[in-house]
This record gives C-alpha cells, sequence and structure tokens, in this order.
C-alpha cells in the first residue's frame, strides 16, 4: 500500500470561533476574553477553551465528529462558558480573529501551550483547575470536564520547577545539573530567548568541563546536536565511538553523528540533497546526469577513513538519485545500504522511533517498485525486506505491499494468504479506504487479474 510519511496536508480556517450548531457546544462569539471571564464570574460558570490552530488535523476532527455531538453539546452547554480561540496567525485571518492575537500569545505562555489541541478549564474565577492535550472522543471529553468540575480540585502545574529555576537563572544563579531539562522546557513552552541563552551557557559549561562529564545519555545528546567535525566534542564519536554506542545502549549511535556530519560539511556542499524517506514516482526517469564519484569518495576518505567513504557514498548516491528522479538507481543503492549496515534503529533523540520511520521507508521503496518496475532483482529485495518488516511490524499497509509483491512474481497462493491478512487488519482497524482497496485487490489477485499498472 502507498504511504508516504513526510506528506502533510495542511487545510486552513478563518474564523476564531466556531458557527454555533444547536446540536453540539455552543462557543462563545463575539465577547472579548475579558467579557468572557466577567460573563463566568457573573454565572458562576467555569470556562472551557479549546486552542486550535488552522493547520492542526487534530482539531478539525474535534470540529467535525465531537463538538457537533449531542451528549456533549448538553453537557459542556449546561456546565462551562465555552470559547474557541485560534492560536496560530495567517494572512486569511479576519478582523476578530486578530483582536485575539494578543489574547492567544497570552494563553500560550501563561499556559504552556505547545500542543493543539489543547483544553484548558478555569474556575469561574478564571483559575485554571485542568489542562488536556490531543485528540478526545466525545465520552472521554466529557470524562475530562467532569475532572475539571470535581469540587476542590486544583490544578498541578508540570512547570512549576521549570518557573522557579527560570526565576533563579534570570537572577543570575546557574543551576548547570538542571540546565539541560531547564532547556527542554524552554524549547517546549516557546521560550526562544531563553532557550537560546540556556544552550549557549551549557554549551561553554560542558567546553569548560573535564571530557569525563562528557559521557552521560543526556549530554550526549546535547553535543551530537552541536558537534562538528572542528569541534573539541567531535572526539566522542571519532574515530572511536564505542563508548558512547555503549551509553546510548545503540550500536551505531556515534556512526549515525559521523553521517550527519559528513553529510554536512561535504555531500550538501557538493549539492547533494538530504533525503531520509522515499519517493512517490512516475514510472519515468527524467534525469540521466551523474556525480562525480571518485571525487567524493577520495574527498570523504581523506578526512576520514574507507568505512565512511564506502558507507557515505551508497547514501550519496540513493540520495543523489532520488534527487535527479532515477528511482530505479535510488532503489538498488537503498537496498544495499540495508544488506551492508541493516535496518536503522538508531534514535538519536528521545521519544523518536527510527525503527518504524525505516519501515516505512522500506515500504515506500517496495510499493513503488511494485507499481512500476519488472526488475526482478528488485522486486526479490522489496520482498526480502518487507518479509523483515512484517516480522516486526504486523500492520495492514505492511501486509498490503508484502501480498502484492509477491502476487507480481507469481507466488499467488502466498500472496492471497497475507493480503486477506491485510484485510482484516484494515477490518480491524476500522479504516475504509484500506478496506476497500486492500478488498478490490484480493477479488483481483482471486480472478488472477493484475493489480499493478504495468504489464509484468
Amino acid at each position: 500500500m502507498n504511504f508516504y510519511p513526510l506528506l502533510i496536508l495542511c487545510l486552513t480556517f478563518t474564523t476564531v470561533f466556531a458557527k454555533t450548531d444547536t446540536s453540539g457546544i455552543k462557543f462563545e462569539e463575539n465577547l472579548s476574553w475579558e467579557q468572557i471571564k466577567a460573563q463566568a464570574k457573573k454565572d458562576n460558570k467555569y470556562i472551557f477553551i479549546d486552542c486550535y490552530t488552522t493547520w492542526c488535523g487534530p482539531c478539525k476532527a474535534m470540529d467535525k465528529e465531537v463538538y457537533v455531538n449531542d451528549s456533549v453539546g448538553a453537557y459542556f452547554n449546561k456546565h462551562f462558558i465555552s470559547v474557541k480561540v485560534q492560536m496560530d496567525k495567517t494572512k486569511n485571518d479576519e478582523n476578530y480573529v486578530k483582536q485575539w492575537y494578543n489574547t492567544a500569545d497570552a494563553l500560550t505562555k501563561q499556559y504552556k501551550i505547545d500542543i493543539f489541541p489543547s483544553f484548558i478549564f478555569l474556575s469561574p474565577d478564571a483559575l485554571i483547575v485542568h489542562k488536556e492535550s490531543g485528540y478526545k472522543p466525545a465520552q472521554d471529553l466529557i470524562k475530562i470536564g467532569e475532572t475539571a468540575l470535581r469540587p476542590g480540585k486544583v490544578y498541578n502545574d508540570p512547570f512549576a520547577k521549570y518557573d522557579s529555576l527560570i526565576a533563579d537563572y534570570k537572577m543570575g544563579k546557574k543551576e548547570y545539573s538542571q540546565m539541560l531539562y531547564m532547556f527542554e522546557q524552554a524549547k517546549k513552552t516557546n521560550d526562544l530567548e531563553i532557550a537560546k541563552q540556556l544552550h549557549k551557557d551549557y554549551k561553554m559549561y560542558l567546553e569548560k568541563s573535564d571530557d569525563k562529564n562528557w559521557y552521560t545519555k543526556d549530554n550526549i545528546i546535547f553535543i551530537s546536536s552541536i558537534t562538528n567535525s572542528h569541534s573539541k566534542f567531535f572526539k566522542l564519536f571519532y574515530p572511536d565511538g564505542k563508548r558512547v554506542d555503549e551509553i546510548m545502549s545503540h550500536p551505531g549511535y556515534a556512526a549515525k553523528i559521523v553521517d550527519q556530519i559528513i553529510y554536512k560539511e561535504i555531500l550538501k556542499e557538493y549539492g547533494i540533497e538530504d533525503k531520509p524517506g522515499g519517493v512517490l514516482w512516475n514510472g519515468k526517469i527524467t534525469d540521466s546526469v551523474e556525480a562525480d564519484w571518485k571525487y567524493i569518495y577520495k574527498t570523504i576518505k581523506k578526512q576520514y577513513n574507507k568505512y565512511y567513504a564506502e558507507r557515505n557514498l551508497i547514501t550519496a548516491k540513493k540520495n543523489w538519485y532520488l534527487q535527479h528522479k532515477n528511482f530505479p538507481k535510488a532503489a538498488r543503492f537503498y537496498f544495499l545500504k540495508l544488506e551492508k549496515y541493516g535496518i536503522d534503529t538508531v534514535q538519536m533523540f528521545p521519544g523518536s522511533n527510527i525503527d518504524l520511520m525505516e519501515h516505512l521507508v522500506i515500504n515506500t521503496y517496495a510499493w513503488e517498485i511494485f507499481k512500476w518496475l519488472d526488475d526482478r532483482e528488485l522486486l526479490k529485495a522489496a520482498i526480502k525486506w518487507m518479509r523483515e518488516v512484517v516480522k516486526r511490524d504486523y500492520a495492514g499497509l505492511y501486509t498490503d505491499t508484502y501480498a502484492n509483491l509477491l502476487y507480481k512474481v507469481g507466488e499467488n497462493e502466498k500472496a492471497i494468504l497475507w493480503q486477506q491478512k491485510a484485510l482484516e487488519l484494515a477490518v480491524k482497524n476500522n479504516y475504509k479506504p484500506d478496506i476497500e482497496e486492500i478488498g478490490e485487490r484480493l477479488y483481483m489477485m482471486k480472478q488472477g487479474k493484475r493489480t499493478w499498472k504495468r504489464p509484468l
């Protein structure tokens, strides 16, 4: 199945308040923030604030699926004065939206809003009692409202520690043991000037400290984002990064940092774009231009060694051919990289899952090969690596791709079995587009018809 992980759909709202719908939440219109607070105090009602942005998909889903719900509307209209506030700014904003700009900025800063949608619940005296974020189904939103209304409810501010540390920092107290925490929180709360200063101070602290202090997980993550081949920190990663790999619990972490530096300092200068994901191809090769690969190889080898020269040359060729619309060649070098170095499982940052991202990339290459190419070597390579993916990550879109590759090379019985599994997963996830597409391809397989665009 076609799945391009870097594709983002952006839609635009033009008003800060949703239109009133008698079947759902009645959001206040044409009132200022001060008027809303005054009304809440007068009526002794709590305030519900929906903080959204124009580009936020889950925000739009809340409007379409949750706020119009009868039960949600009945509960919130009874207990809350509700208001929707647009947190970003666009050139299409109407005057009334612009009148809320300052309030939106103040809410962002006061309540540390960095995820959308965010839901802020205030008491009749405009004191925060609860905060949530992300898409919430109707019944979950009602339960959240009930939590906010609980008598004696006190908001446990997760940023209280940060606020206290920042207050001390502004007074000149530099708590280096807390500075990375402060730096991360400053980024989350969009305190960019504070984050910039914390970054500068902590970098200077590490540069002046004994290099033994560098070898902690948090420090390595920080250093990874600032080092280059001329930095004193570079020796953590090259020529021997084994200690870093051990601390990060990921063989290959140090090599990944070196690869990034080689790209920034050598490959990017040569005009090679960084294309970590796959590509949506139209089946045509439009550019056959070549780079001076011998020169690039020698340049990397001269500064590093043979291992890094070979490793980065493969990546450079894959990216170059993607950049120049030669997908078959790009696919060959992508699979060559997998053969030599395996699936990338290195987590570069906390919370990331590069393993799953690599599965998506493999799937993208495999699907484009299935759709457009007759090359048996590439088809077999795609099957091999999709087999690894479905072993690790049993998802419908992956089993669909794997099944169709098998079908294209003539392994019909096995293909139908995997396509049935893909359909079962789609039904389980209740995603209608997948059900229809996978079901149609299963029917075509059973009828002996082609499921791809070009004849084998």
